[in-house]
């Protein structure tokens, strides 16, 4: 069966817009130790980090280069002298390793770069990196390897791979209507795939076809396609966004061929043209020329380096004033960005200042020589190196209103500033690894490549603190450039450092390589470095925490969901764990095209990201056999996975899209039912599109990074047999990779019950109308909330949950008390305390309050009076009456009126109100006497 491709979604690098592990060296007990007798045998202080398995992966020296071989001998063959000497301690000596280029170091010795190969096929990212000194003494040595040992043959064809490369970028790309036929794809061989060395799915090793796709111009992605299942890996956005070639595009959307090619068109100015008039090219040409003679200062011929070869003529290529051929742009609102593709520099409308030119050509300096890779550190690395060349070429290169106290990058663009070396936080941006301003990307699903344009803010900080020095985290240093306006030892510390970084490398290693950068330059005196400048560069990377992990939540994924007993249980005790059983996706791993990816050693269960585009089932299920849960009890499922499915990361004021991915549901009586979100820890989260974005379903989406547990309570669902089961669910078409499922456990708790330790007590007058005040009792542990339900005669009376209660004419006569409910925080599982109080004597009647009752009317025979009887209270009285003719009383005469008879002619008339009201006294009041009738 054709499979598809797993790929983790990566937003266009831009202007604008993981991880080797750090370890501290430790001892070890067998001897000898190979890298001991290294050190011992080159007899000159070194300085070394070791991996867990205790070689060496960098070394360089502290004083002097470590065994010169002369300048006689050529460098790439000292090169490999020096490499087979360390082997051992590098663990390099039964690798193949395989040169791939030796070239000049700044100030002075060489660099060469091995690549590793297994079974043939050359590592991504397993890289030696050897610098030496003009005597041919190793100056450092740093390392990035892999354990693998062999690689699988690659099954899947060049045509294939390129369809499934060319299919999602175009994926990728949808909202600009990128078509396919508007792609090229470059087939760079067979690699080895090694989860160590690059952060990414996490499949262990793989060989995996390795292809570049471009569009000429705004779009150069690598695709990972593995070689035996045809499914992409991983897309990484590329776009890092002399002799002189410039362009103008004029604000016109660029179409069809958008290269700067010796005989375009939109050639304005070549190497030694006189002005051309217009005001972007003519400062590109100068500021190009600007960053090549900084560059040529330094060593580097950034012609030869960056040269496009178009016609025969190589040059350093500008577009300026260009337009993406999937924006629309004018003059009044050019294109908002800059970037270099690989060959070309880009820059929209008013993009085009001195610091953004030189930053994107560096990033060409960076992919020609450590090529660092465009994701998470290494990328944030990257990033910081292009703006540290930039803002001092921004230095160098005096325009209107530069100041020199000013590190602001892109401030002369028509965007304004958008980093502050001096001070990355005015932007968002981190100053040191522990800044809350870190920017893990996960909860933007990689947007910007693991936070490149972000956490490069930690790499300026501490180039700014190298360069001009300060009061920084709990430190003070001195600037080495002093009063240079050239800073040409910030300059000369950096681009040795570039050349001596390997693509992997992480801040951690960043600090190590700038500390041997100055070191090998204060022993050859180049840029007048000093022991003291190297004093001050170590302090820099120290108050920026380079070699501390990040500690942002979220920079890496969440803990694992307990497998324990939460607070407030006890007793956990393992229930027999139920046989699973999977739909046609699902299957054993490891097995064919599956990697052994698993978290307990012992397999694991997979199921593929479904595509009905290749004859697959929209969803497949992996279902446990079914299981009771028991009642008293808390009950849990805990469960490890791995997953990547189809996605799209944010980007561009669009949200991330989830296209496909995993429901975790029960069955019960052959229904599915939904899992409250509440019942989770490390739950499901995204809103799964599937083939209704308008009814999405929550489910578990993305990229895992990773293998991560999860937890679900099923207490709820307490006495009901039930069946667990996790689905993989995919759209029409297209697919990323799948679910691994491990490690699952089932196993119940003994929660502990609050205790009451006093009883709630009621205070108060127990007469109808009158209100009752309830205490909440005391608790074992203290309650940290209560729920109140008062009681009639042992009865709940509804809606009386507060802690007061005001009595009612329903409850004359009866006995009441209050139930209290007591919850505690801090143990979760715990069942509630309850405890009711001692029950009140019986309650009396209230009391009707009343006023005296009213006669008005004219006091003459056949006229009316009326009874008023005033204000009466509560409300919901019953009343009766009864007038009286001299104190006794008249017979029939009960209403709320009387009219007078000849028999009240002289007498004097009166009437009696009677209030009655369930629960109360009854109430007689009687109104004062008229005067005689006439």
């Amino acid at each position: 069966m054709t499979r598809h491709a797993r790929v983790v979604a990566i937003a266009a690098a831009s202007l604008i817009l993981g991880a080797l592990s750090v370890v501290p060296a430790t001892s070890h007990a067998a001897e000898p130790d190979p890298v001991a007798t290294y050190e011992d045998r080159v007899g000159v202080p070194l300085t070394i980090h070791r991996t867990p398995d205790g070689d060496a992966d960098f070394i360089a020296a502290e004083d002097d280069a470590a065994q010169p071989l002369g300048a006689s001998v050529a460098t790439d063959r000292a090169a490999h002298t020096h490499l087979d000497r360390a082997g051992e301690a590098l663990g390099t000596d039964d690798l193949d390793l395989r040169e791939q280029e030796t070239s000049s170091a700044v100030g002075g010795g060489s660099v060469t770069r091995f690549e590793q190969y297994v079974d043939g096929l050359p590592v991504l990212g397993g890289e030696v990196v050897v610098g030496l000194d003009e005597e041919r003494g190793l100056t450092s040595a740093a390392t990035s390897l892999s354990d693998a040992t062999s690689a699988e043959d690659a099954s899947i064809s060049r045509t294939r791979a390129a369809a499934a490369a060319k299919a999602v970028v175009v994926k990728a790309h949808q909202d600009a209507s990128v078509d396919a036929a508007d792609l090229d794809v470059e087939d760079q061989g067979v690699w080895l795939y090694d989860d160590q060395l690059v952060r990414g799915p996490q499949v262990g090793t793989a060989s995996v076809r390795r292809l570049s796709v471009t569009d000429g111009a705004a779009i150069r992605e690598t695709v990972l396609v593995d070689a035996t299942t045809g499914r992409v890996l991983l897309r990484v956005d590329e776009i890092a966004h002399a002799d002189r070639r410039i362009c103008d595009w004029n604000n016109t959307k660029a179409s069809g061929t958008q290269e700067c090619g010796a005989t375009s068109g939109k050639v304005v100015r070549r190497e030694g043209d006189p002005p051309s008039g217009l005001d972007e090219a003519d400062a590109a040409y100068d500021i190009i020329g600007a960053t090549s003679e900084m560059y040529d200062e330094l060593g580097v011929d950034l012609t030869e380096l960056l040269g496009w070869t178009s016609g025969g003529e190589k040059a350093i290529t500008a577009n300026m004033r260009y337009c993406d051929p999937d924006v629309t742009c004018s003059a009044a609102s050019p294109y908002a960005n800059a970037y270099w593709n690989g060959q070309e520099f880009f820059a929209g409308g008013r993009m085009g200042s001195d610091d953004v030119i030189a930053h994107e050509l560096t990033h060409g300096v960076v992919e020609r020589s450590s090529d660092l890779f465009y994701w998470f550190e290494s990328g944030a690395i990257n990033e910081s190196m292009a703006d540290v060349m930039g803002e001092i070429l921004d230095h160098r290169y005096a325009t209107a209103g530069d100041r020199p106290n000013d590190w602001r990058i892109g401030e002369d663009t028509r965007l304004g500033a958008l980093r502050d070396l001096a001070d990355p936080t005015r932007h968002g941006q981190p100053d040191r690894m522990t800044s809350p301003l870190w920017e893990a990307d996960e909860n933007s699903l990689y947007a910007d490549n693991g936070g490149v344009h972000t956490n490069s803010g930690v790499g300026n900080k501490a180039a700014y603190l190298i360069s001009q020095g300060g009061s920084f985290n709990g430190r003070t240093l001195t600037g080495i450039d002093g009063d240079d306006p050239t800073l040409q030892k910030t300059a000369t510390l950096y681009l040795h450092a570039i050349q001596h970084l390997v693509s992997g490398s992480q801040y951690a290693d960043l600090s190590r390589t700038l500390a041997s950068s100055c070191t090998t330059l204060a022993i050859t005196g180049t840029a007048g470095f000093t022991t003291a400048d190297c004093a001050q560069v170590r302090l820099a990377t120290e108050a920026a925490e380079m070699a501390t992990s990040p500690t942002k939540a979220g920079a890496s994924r969440p803990a694992d969901a307990p497998s324990t007993c939460p607070a407030g249980s006890v007793d956990k005790a393992a229930m027999t764990t139920p046989a699973l059983s999977g739909g046609s996706l699902w299957t054993k791993a490891p097995s064919a095209n599956i990697p052994a990816n698993d978290r307990d050693g012992n397999g694991s269960d997979f199921g593929w990201n479904p595509d009905p585009s290749l004859g697959e089932p929209s969803s497949s299920g992996l279902t446990t056999r079914a299981f009771t849960v028991p009642p008293g009890k808390r009950t849990y499922v805990r469960f490890s996975h791995w997953y990547l499915f189809e996605w799209e990361p944010a980007g561009a004021g669009v949200p991330a899209r989830y296209y496909d991915g995993g429901e975790v549901r029960l069955v019960i009586d052959g229904k599915a039912t939904a899992i409250p979100a509440s019942a989770w820890v490390n739950g499901p989260k995204q809103k799964l599109r599937l083939d209704d974005p308008a009814k999405p379903l929550t489910g578990f989406g993305g990229d895992s990074n990773g293998w991560t547990a999860s937890r679900v309570d099923l207490s709820a669902f307490a006495g009901k047999t039930v069946q667990f089961q996790w689905v993989v669910r995919g759209d029409a078409y297209g697919s990323f990779y799948g679910w691994f499922v491990d490690e699952l456990e089932l196993y119940s708790c003994t929660p502990r019950t609050i205790a009451g330790t006093a009883a709630p007590k009621i205070t108060g007058t127990k007469r109808v109308g009158h209100t009752l005040t309830a205490s909440k009792g005391s608790w074992s542990p203290a309650a940290t909330s209560v729920r109140y339900q008062w009681l009639r005669n042992g009865t709940a009376i509804t809606g009386a949950t507060g802690s007061t209660y005001k009595l009612t004419g329903a409850d004359h006569a009866r006995r009441i008390q209050v139930r209290v409910t007591a919850t505690v925080s801090s143990w979760p599982a715990a069942t509630p305390g309850v405890r009711t109080s001692a029950a009140t004597g019986a309650v009396s009647a209230g009391t009707l309050t009343s006023a005296a009752p009213k006669i008005t009317g004219t006091r003459k025979v056949g006229r009316l009076l009326t009874a008023t009887r005033g204000t009466w209270k509560p409300s919901g009285i019953a009343f009766s009456y009864q007038w009286l003719r001299n104190g006794k009383v008249i017979k029939g005469a009960t209403g709320k009126t009387y009219r007078l008879v000849k028999a009240d002619r002289g007498d004097r008339i009166r009437v009696r109100v009677t209030g009655r009201k369930a629960g109360y006294q009854t109430k007689v009041r009687t109104s004062v006497a008229t005067g005689a009738i006439r």
